[in-house]
């Protein structure tokens, strides 16, 4: 529907970005930089989720 993908996103998706949360949230030896790119990345991937959830909601509506 979106003619969107994560192909170019470095987070692709959900279980990786769960695992990934984990490790970076919880994990040691994770320096400042690393969690930042990290949480950055995981915003970029979330957004594109939400945005296809919206437009999938929008194209149900639309076929009503």
């Amino acid at each position: 529907l979106m003619g969107k993908g994560y192909e170019d996103l470095d987070i692709s998706g959900g279980g990786q970005a769960s695992s990934e949360y984990v490790r970076v949230t919880y994990g040691n030896g994770i320096n400042a930089e690393e969690r930042n790119k990290f949480y950055s990345d995981l915003e970029a991937y979330c957004a594109l989720d939400t945005k296809a959830m919206v437009d999938i909601l929008n194209a149900l509506a639309n076929m009503t």
